[in-house]
């Protein structure tokens, strides 16, 4: 914090996840959409107000404090929800072969059939997502929606979820670092509307680079399956065929 607040104009507020899983998949690209005004051009009075506070202004001090204890207990309420995270894992480990499950966990490249598992898999995530977050409606088509916040969430999710089968699956895990990895999924779907993601956490690290890797493969604009046609017919044509959307 202390390096923001000697730049605090080259520091960037989002909206929160709720208001941000409104937005249809091209505003989210976009970026403007994703940044937060008011709090943006506040961040100057809010670092001197830390300041202020650590100098010892005790009414800053309590305002803080009330912040740490509210952020403290969001933290401690995700635990809750830790058990169905598990379980979670549990089910998709269960639809992965024996000889997948060895790739996974040797990090050997994936099967063409575990790379369409994962797609499959993904958007039927992304959709129930979708279900679950009130006053959305039901997800875009592929084009759009693979840019907005909730798939985004739930590929990183999912990448996630494939680590922890990688390193033994859930009951190898603890509940705490279950609960990190939410927080990591998060921080690396947020980066992917950006140009990388500055961590010292090595897993987020890897979601968001393996989820930047799945959206210019597995998910780009052509798919890949379709791309050699459109070459052919635009060849055929005399033309060159159209960028892929990443």
């Amino acid at each position: 914090m202390e390096i923001l607040a000697q730049y605090p104009k080259q520091v960037l507020i989002l909206k929160s996840t709720r208001d941000i899983c409104h937005l249809p998949g091209p505003a989210a690209v976009s970026q403007a959409p994703l940044i937060d005004e008011i709090q943006t051009g506040g961040f100057s009075e809010y670092c001197q107000a830390l300041l202020a506070a650590k100098r010892g202004d005790v009414s800053l001090q309590r305002q803080l404090l009330d912040h740490g204890r509210e952020a403290t207990g969001h933290i401690a309420r995700m635990l809750q929800d830790m058990p169905t995270l598990a379980f979670g894992i549990d089910l998709v480990e269960k639809t992965y072969s024996q000889t997948e499950l060895k790739t996974l966990r040797r990090r050997e490249e994936d099967t063409p059939q575990m790379r369409e598992k994962l797609v499959r898999n993904v958007m039927l995530l992304t959709d129930e997502l979708f279900k679950s977050h009130g006053g959305l409606i039901k997800p875009p088509r592929l084009p759009e929606v693979r840019s907005t916040f909730i798939f985004r969430y739930a590929l990183c999710g999912y990448l996630s979820i494939l680590m922890r089968i990688a390193e033994g699956g859930a009951k190898q895990t603890k509940p705490d670092r279950l609960r990190n990895d939410l927080i990591d999924v998060n921080l690396a779907a947020f980066a992917t509307y950006f140009d990388g993601l500055v961590t010292a956490d090595k897993r987020a690290g890897r979601i968001y680079e393996d989820a930047n890797v799945s959206l210019r493969e597995d998910f780009a604009m052509p798919p890949w399956w379709l791309r050699p046609l459109l070459w052919l017919g635009a060849r055929a044509s005399g033309t060159e065929p159209g960028p892929v959307n990443i």
